[in-house]
């Protein structure tokens, strides 16, 4: 079986809008285990309020698994703001799928790498790049560690010195 990870944004909005978007493209596709990692400051009951009447599939569940470990097991990740899952599943070699917003402004870091991601905006779209890059096993690894790699830098003294006392 396929193991895609969805690591929405830190907002309410943004992460229900994912969800709701995740839950209509994954419908029917059985042959991908979906987990959907919240980010560590949401948590679902929280959250649970605002998803209505979503169902999610029973192959579509949440995980409080570290991303780290379940990028470990992943083919492929589903984002939709942020750095760090997707400079980290880029540094693991896993394919990223970027979720633009219905509104308000794209957040992404990889917005200067367009060769590094798929974008989708609707559950069709995010299903149809999803599909594409597990066929084509395209984890853009040469550019996914170049951008990875400008993202984050060099760890100096002197990067080092500005988390210091």
């Amino acid at each position: 079986m396929l193991f895609g990870s969805v690591t929405p944004s830190i907002g309410r909005s943004r992460t229900v809008e994912l969800v709701r978007k995740v839950a209509e493209a994954f419908r029917n596709t059985a042959g991908i285990r979906v987990i959907i990692k919240l980010h560590p400051s949401m948590r679902i009951e929280y959250l649970q309020p605002y998803l209505g009447k979503v169902e999610l599939p029973a192959h579509v569940s949440f995980s409080a698994e570290p991303v780290g470990e379940l990028l470990t097991k992943s083919n492929v990740l589903v984002y939709n703001d942020g750095t760090f899952p997707s400079a980290e599943a880029l540094a693991f070699g896993v394919p990223v799928v970027f979720v633009e917003p219905e509104h308000g402004l794209s957040l992404d870091s990889l917005d200067g790498f367009p060769q590094v991601r798929s974008v989708a905006r609707t559950p069709a779209q995010i299903l149809e790049a999803v599909q594409n890059d597990l066929a084509t096993g395209s984890g853009h690894d040469e550019d996914g560690l170049a951008a990875v790699r400008q993202l984050v830098g060099p760890v100096t003294p002197g990067v080092l010195s500005l988390f210091e006392d």
